[in-house]
């Protein structure tokens, strides 16, 4: 179980799939560089292709 903070992404390069698994109402962040929000995902949503490389950080809450 994740608390909520960034969790820095290292070495997430290139494309894969994201699913927010988390409990049931919360959201999940992808963040960039300076920790601004690019995407987001609301729980039990997927995104099956996703570009890693603009993304330093995931934020779970």
């Amino acid at each position: 179980m994740c608390a909520c903070g960034d969790y820095a992404l290292f070495n997430w390069n290139g494309h894969g799939s994201v699913v927010n698994n988390q409990t049931p109402g919360t959201w999940a962040d992808l963040l960039d560089q300076n920790r601004n929000p690019i995407h987001g995902f609301a729980y039990h949503r997927e995104a099956p292709y996703v570009d890693f490389d603009p993304y330093w950080y995931a934020q779970p809450c």
